[in-house]
């Protein structure tokens, strides 16, 4: 199934590389750059479909000379070899978490701390907002050439019994989404669990795990409904950065011309980054209401139950910034002008 699919993607890229040939007439030649797109999510994935697809045939599109092959389900790159494969030309292009490389990137998990954004497209405004001002930010990324940078909707938890508080998590045991997730979770006082997304549904189903702790558009691309019986709105536990970029050799073969060509693309009228954090928004919104048909029970938290968990984990993002500060990274620095910056534009 997923080399039908792979097939089919190969050949939608190519029709549309070959109508955007066409249409440049005399510029229609032989494309001269080929281009690997690696990331380890499948086909399927609303990302792969809705994002990087469209964004792939209208580069090739405006570039005739550019082929791109598209890997995808980690083929090629896993999530955890993706960000060495990209930096030393394995692959010339690629969509990732830095959830794949613990450590890495420590400026950049500060965004994973909880109750820092209302929404994907509010973290991703801030996300470009400090690109542009904070250069040991930027520095994180030296070693390849960003072109969409953006977040995940707000993390929730999903469980087999309903939550509301803190004190509901006691001695539950839930999947977490990644490193700074589990210190969150364990801060509120549930057992963490490690794996990937794949292997959760089972894990439910067997009683290996009580829960998970996710955004909810993976409900149902999951189809977890039929497993996890109660979901808890309102918590703000995380968002999840994604970024996609150029290795930076693929880059230096691009003219400048198109490299802004690359850089302008936009999709349904937006920036790619905003695009991008705009359907994970609306999955979410639209993941709540198919939970509710499904049967389960949403819970909305009330403002005085959500401060009891801006208490609960409070302790998570002093810790962090300790950690930073420790280690010479400008973390708290970092913090501190994303929610003035946050605060400016709500």
């Amino acid at each position: 199934m997923r080399k039908k699919i792979f097939a089919m993607i190969t050949v939608t890229l190519a029709l549309v590389m070959a109508l955007g040939s066409f249409a440049c007439g005399a510029e229609a030649s032989e494309p001269d750059l080929h281009f690997t797109f690696a990331h380890q999510y499948p086909a399927g994935h609303h990302h792969n479909t809705d994002i990087i697809m469209p964004y792939i045939a209208a580069l090739m599109e405006a570039i005739p000379r550019l082929t791109i092959e598209l890997v995808p389900a980690g083929s090629i790159s896993t999530n955890a070899t993706v960000h060495d494969d990209v930096r030393y030309g394995v692959v010339d292009m690629m969509w990732a978490t830095i959830g794949g490389a613990p450590g890495r990137y420590p400026l950049t998990e500060i965004l994973e701390l909880p109750n820092l954004f209302r929404t994907a497209v509010e973290a991703t405004e801030v996300i470009s907002h400090m690109l542009e001002t904070f250069q040991p930010f930027r520095d994180e990324y030296s070693h390849l050439k960003i072109f969409n940078f953006y977040t995940t909707e707000g993390g929730d938890v999903y469980t087999n019994k309903e939550v509301r508080v803190p004190a509901d998590l006691d001695g539950l045991r839930i999947r977490s989404p990644g490193a700074m997730g589990e210190r969150s979770l364990a801060a509120a006082g549930s057992v963490t669990v490690s794996m990937g997304m794949p292997d959760v549904y089972d894990s439910v189903d067997r009683g290996v795990i009580d829960g998970l702790a996710t955004g909810p558009s993976a409900i149902p691309t999951y189809s977890l409904w039929e497993v996890v019986g109660h979901a808890t709105n309102g918590i703000g536990l995380y968002v999840t950065p994604f970024f996609m970029a150029f290795s930076n050799n693929a880059w230096e073969r691009l003219t400048a011309e198109e490299q802004a060509i690359a850089l302008s693309v936009e999709l349904n009228g937006m920036p790619i980054s905003i695009y991008s954090a705009y359907v994970y928004d609306e999955l979410g919104v639209k993941a709540l209401e198919q939970m509710r048909e499904y049967g389960m029970t949403v819970s909305d938290l009330t403002p005085e139950e959500q401060a009891q968990w801006r208490a609960a984990t409070s302790e998570v993002i002093e810790s962090y910034l300790e950690s930073l500060a420790s280690r010479n990274i400008p973390g708290r620095e970092f913090y501190n002008l994303i929610i003035e910056y946050r605060d400016s534009i709500r």
